[in-house]
This record gives structure tokens, sequence and C-alpha cells, in this order.
């Protein structure tokens, strides 16, 4: 991205192409009424097992394994990944060093934002379906990001009724623009997150963030201190959680002040290096170090 910019554009747009491009079929087969063959249950399952204990496997070779969220420490556990070779590191993203804080107080209507790829894997139905009752002078949902063609015409019919605002994708240079006009971030997934990477921009931004109790999110978000949590996929909930903010808009400042820093991504690389050298006395590690080309 950085290095040769119009090579990672042309990946980029050759990327969204393909995903245009299936969710086209994906409508015409729908259209056409066709089935999708369906494969033998059993050979799946068996296929998965075999996967599974394979990935375990390898996994139990390594020296040293890094789980981004004790949500992934917890599963790779339940499945006999060596507890002395996992260790909870988190991660972060290089655009921290470069986010401002938010110094406005809470706007009104409030502004409520959503980021990434607005599919149902990330709750999109049900933020949709929480802000259906949301009057427009009391708060505005924003919308930045892919959005799954399938939720077209639920979004535009939720766009007639106000109060939400499809604003398509972004740059990373506009980055710091959208975070400056978002009041509360929400992560409404309903399947299990690893570490949601929009939830630590938001953080870094000093916005609270309504989100779901799943997956690695709760490592991020603690309810009632830096946000708030409710219970994936549950959509009277969300809304119950977005209400309680219109009613209290100084909650928003309080959570705002006990927003913790997030860190680097120098910061983090250094834990990654302490990871290593502490795992180096083992003989396959140590191998790699050793022929590990030399870094400024």
């Amino acid at each position: 991205r950085e290095r040769a910019p119009a090579l990672y554009q042309g990946l980029r747009a050759v990327g969204h192409a393909g995903l245009r491009a299936w969710d086209r079929l994906q409508q015409a087969h729908r259209n056409g009424n066709g089935r999708a063959p369906q494969a033998d249950p059993e050979a799946l399952a068996a296929g998965f097992r075999f996967r599974r204990s394979e990935f375990v496997r390898l996994l139990g070779q390594a020296d040293a394994l890094h789980a981004l969220s004790s949500a992934l420490y917890g599963i790779h556990r339940e499945h006999g990944v060596p507890a002395d070779r996992l260790h909870r590191l988190g991660t972060t993203v290089a655009a921290i060093s470069g986010i401002r804080p938010a110094q406005r107080p809470p706007s009104c209507p409030l502004v409520f934002g959503f980021r990434g790829v607005f599919n149902k894997g990330k709750g999109a139905h049900v933020l949709l379906e929480a802000f259906r009752d949301i009057s427009p002078q009391d708060a505005v949902l924003r919308i930045h990001g892919f959005l799954d063609r399938s939720l077209r015409p639920a979004l535009q019919a939720s766009e007639a009724r106000g109060g939400i605002q499809y604003c398509g994708t972004y740059s990373r240079g506009q980055l710091q623009e959208v975070l400056e006009g978002t009041d509360v971030g929400i992560v409404p997934s309903v399947w299990q997150e690893g570490y949601p990477l929009v939830g630590l921009e938001f953080l870094a931004a000093r916005i609270p963030i309504i989100a779901s109790r799943t997956g690695g999110i709760p490592d991020q978000v603690v309810d009632g201190a830096n946000g708030l949590l409710v219970p994936p996929g549950d959509a009277p909930a969300l809304n119950a959680a977005v209400r309680r903010l219109i009613a209290d808009p100084e909650l928003i400042v309080q959570m705002r002040e006990r927003i913790a820093p997030v860190k680097t991504m120098e910061q983090h690389a250094l834990e990654v290096e302490a990871l290593y050298a502490a795992a180096s006395s083992q003989p396959c590690l140590s191998g790699l170090l050793r022929h590990a080309p030399a870094t400024g």
C-alpha cells in the first residue's frame, strides 16, 4: 500500500470487482430459482474434523503461539493446543499512531457509526432492525464500508424512513474525518470476532462503543466503562443501549474519559520480539532467528 500505491489500488480494484461478480452470480442463481448442489453432510463433517485435527497437530509443533484475544486463547486450549506455548498479546493497526482523539461534545442528534463490511456476519441486519423505531431527531446512523448487495433493499428501506445514511467506502486518508464525525461506534457482530480492528480505531479516537458480547470484543470493550455490551443478534437489546445514550449523552463523555490508550504498532512489535526472545531457546525458533535477515 505504501511502497507501490498504484499496484495496491489495482489489486484492491480487482478484489472488489471479484466480489461484485460473485454477488451478481449469486443474484442470478436466486432469480433463476436454482439450487446449489448439496454436499454430503457426513463427508463435510469428516473433512472438518480432519482439518481441525491437522491444524492442532501443526500448532503443537510451534515453539510460541500468539492468540489475538481471550476467546481465541480459550478455543485453542479447548482443542488441545499446548498452554505453555500459547500467549495472549492482542494486536493493533499501523493507523493507530495517526488517529487524533475526538474533542467535540456529543452532537444533537447523536451520530452512531458503523465501519467495515456491512453484511450479516457483522450484524448488519440486527443493526437495521435496532434503528427501525429510532427518531432521526434523536440519532443518526452513518454506515461506512463495503455493502453486501443482498442487504441493499433493506438498507434502502431504512434510509427512506430517515436517520440512516449509507456513506459508501472510504480511503485510509479519510479515516480521521470519518471518526471525527462519530459520537458512538457500533460493532454488532453475530459471529465470533477474533479481535476487531475497527474497535481499536474507535477507541484510539476516544469514541465509546456499543458492541456484541462475543469473541474477542470483550477484550476491548468493558461494559459500562468504555462502552456497552449486548448479546449478539439481540436487536431489542441493541435498541435499548442506543436509547440509553440518547437519554444520557453525559454518559458518552464519562466513557470517553475512561478509554485507555490503544497500543501502537511499535509497542506491539516490541511485545512480539519479547515473545520470540523468550522462546529462542527452543531449537526450531532459534534456528529461524539465526537465519532471519537483519533489520534496521
